[in-house]
């Protein structure tokens, strides 16, 4: 993979209060390249973004946009593939001071601190607090009191106690709905305390009503951890997001505080966007 240190254009507008949460996530001139049948494409365009902490940022765009490129890319999942043979890139994206396609890059640390929720609910074969404790007791945490501490804890956060605490050993996975799956996930992904959530299309799946207790869930953790949504609704964007990102054609076409783009959009692109002209 190589490289490109050339400088393009950066919003003149900062996006975040201090040195300490420039440092924290940023993307520098970075491009990702699909390698197909000798041909190589770009399918993200010199993205160039900072993400200060504790905010929830939301990633807009018609279907195609590369959204979820964007999001892969930041968790590394794009080397996890199968055909990740296939992708290379250019550019940098920096979490904690240490560019994480770097061999330098602890993986242990992009495990511990990073969350990640998918469109649809992923859970294992085993009963609800199995699924739940497993990443702790991957770990090396064994302390049965700490561990039903933190069971309780994480289900009361998430809304899941009182459905779920007299089924902890006895409910098959599969008997549980849709939503509650989802929210199992989080109450899984939250009990390993991480610093960045990365969500993609997590309520798609969903209907209102679950979808609604999964937003109010990331409004309450959004005072602590840092959340990276990609999302077709752009009502849940207006509603839970700090930032909108909007991305069309792999290429950033704006972004900034989530009120001031829907009121005062600055491009004709995202204007069209969010009237539904495309």
């Amino acid at each position: 993979m190589r490289f490109s240190w050339k400088r393009t254009h950066i919003p003149s507008y900062k996006l975040f209060s201090s040195e300490e949460e420039s440092e924290f996530l940023y993307i520098k001139d970075f491009s990702l390249f699909l390698n197909r049948d000798g041909e190589k494409k770009k399918a993200l365009h010199n993205i160039n973004l900072t993400f200060s902490r504790n905010k929830v940022w939301g990633i807009v765009g018609p279907s195609g946009a590369g959204k979820s490129l964007l999001l892969n890319s930041i968790s590394k999942g794009i080397l996890e593939k199968e055909n990740s043979s296939q992708y290379s890139w250019e550019g940098q994206i920096v979490y904690r001071g240490t560019e994480i396609f770097s061999n330098s890059f602890p993986i242990e640390l992009l495990k511990k601190k990073i969350g990640l929720i998918s469109q649809l609910p992923v859970l294992f074969p085993l009963t609800i607090r199995e699924n739940i404790l497993f990443a702790l007791k991957a770990r090396g945490l064994y302390d049965s009191k700490l561990l039903e501490l933190k069971l309780k804890k994480i289900l009361i956060e998430c809304d899941l106690w009182e459905e779920l605490k007299d089924r902890l050993d006895s409910c098959p996975i599969g008997t549980l709905s849709v939503g509650q799956a989802q929210k199992l996930c989080f109450a899984r992904a939250l009990i390993l305390d991480p610093e960045l959530l990365l969500m993609d299309e997590p309520t798609s799946a969903l209907d209102p009503s679950s979808a609604s207790k999964i937003e109010k869930l990331i409004l309450k953790i959004a005072h602590k951890i840092t959340v990276i949504i990609v999302s077709h609704s752009l009502s849940q964007v207006k509603h839970i997001a700090d930032y909108t990102i909007f991305l069309k054609g792999g290429r950033i076409i704006e972004y900034g505080p989530t009120p001031k783009m829907f009121t005062s959009p600055q491009t004709k692109e995202f204007k069209n966007f969010i009237l539904g002209q495309y």
